[in-house]
């Protein structure tokens, strides 16, 4: 249903995480190549149906759909939640899945999980200080995975979780009971 959404001003001190030189333009469009590669991958099981849990502990800094400007200049809205405490805080697993991308260092999105959760449905999990499991593995709910961070474009140490629905965003509380 139609609801409103915030408005978050955010200042970030490495402005070309704001505005990218040209000279990033081939790794951010490798990069987004990807991402959308890694949510293409086919998982013919359901393990969405194990429920869903908050993947991490920590103050809700950013909700879903609220728009962001940075230094000033208009961006898209936030197309996930943000979780924010301690670097190094565990992040676990929030469904049962296979991790379709584990990365290190993505431009916007710093270190990098996405889990299938099957049929479609996967969850993004950014920023991480460290990546615990790899491409492949198959995650159980609520299983350590990685650490909280501020890489990529971060402005503090967070956990910014994101999910799809074939191809289609979709509000991550909406399936946390």
């Amino acid at each position: 249903k139609q609801r409103e959404y915030e408005v978050q001003r955010i200042t970030i001190k490495d402005e070309k995480k704001v505005t990218p030189p040209k000279s990033f333009y081939k790794r951010i469009q490798s990069e987004g190549v990807l991402i959308k590669k890694a949510k293409a991958i086919v998982i013919d099981k359901s393990y969405y149906k194990s429920g869903f849990i908050m993947p991490a502990k920590g103050i809700i800094s950013g909700v879903y759909g609220s728009k962001r400007i940075f230094n000033g200049i208009p961006k898209r809205p936030h197309y996930g939640i943000d979780i924010a405490n301690k670097t190094w805080t565990k992040i676990i697993a929030p469904c049962d899945g296979v991790v379709v991308l584990a990365h290190h260092d993505l431009f916007y999105s710093g270190g990098t999980i996405i889990i299938s959760h099957g049929r479609g449905l996967s969850s993004s999990l950014l920023h991480l200080s460290e990546i615990l499991v790899k491409e492949g593995d198959f995650i159980e709910k609520g299983q350590i995975i990685a650490k909280m961070g501020k890489t990529g474009r971060a402005t503090g140490p967070h956990l910014d979780w994101r999910m799809e629905l074939r191809g289609i965003r979709i509000d991550p509380q909406i399936l946390i009971k």
